[in-house]
């Protein structure tokens, strides 16, 4: 390290060591993978073709994450829920849930709670960059896990429906108020 950089501004710290901004090392980045693929050099090549936002394309291409619509739709076989037994706890279970986030597991998580024969309910994403939820569930054995996820989920159906008819209901009342 060289001494007193590290506390100068950003600008300065790159003009001292000669660097470039990550802006411009991104887009140098993004010339040389549309060069590569133009020569047919990169796995991109022939992938897109070369209009004014092709460099945008080839970053997100480049990336590791995945589309956005990849998050939430459903291709062929894949299944919404996969129940998954738990063979060393009694009366538990995991639910994988496919193509959702921490908004629905933790819902669910919570909503698992308010059952009476619930011993535990808990939740993780297993990686950031799958959008898949695990929750699992251990009951008290008076009803089975997935009893106990089908109610939960019954029940959160009918508290969001519920939230939104007080929505429509204030919404009428405030343009009403508005209107007169």
């Amino acid at each position: 390290m060289i001494e007193g950089v590290g506390l100068l501004p950003y600008s300065e710290r790159l003009r001292i060591l000669e660097l470039t901004t990550l802006a411009e090392r991104r887009s140098r980045g993004d010339l040389i993978e549309v060069y590569k693929a133009s020569q047919g050099l990169s796995q991109l090549a022939g992938v897109f073709n070369f209009s004014r936002s092709g460099v945008n394309l080839v970053r997100k291409m480049t990336s590791n994450c995945p589309d956005s619509f990849e998050h939430f739709l459903l291709h062929g076989d894949e299944k919404k829920i996969t129940i998954i037994p738990d063979t060393k706890v009694p009366n538990a279970a995991s639910f994988l849930i496919n193509k959702e986030d921490h908004t629905l597991g933790n819902l669910i998580r919570e909503q698992l709670l308010h059952e009476p024969h619930v011993i535990f309910s808990g939740y993780k994403v297993p990686h950031p960059l799958v959008a898949e939820v695990l929750v699992r569930v251990q009951t008290d054995g008076e009803i089975t896990p997935q009893e106990a996820f089908s109610s939960a989920l019954t029940d959160l159906v009918s508290e969001v429906c519920l939230l939104e008819e007080r929505y429509k209901a204030a919404l009428r009342d405030k343009r009403d108020q508005l209107n007169n």
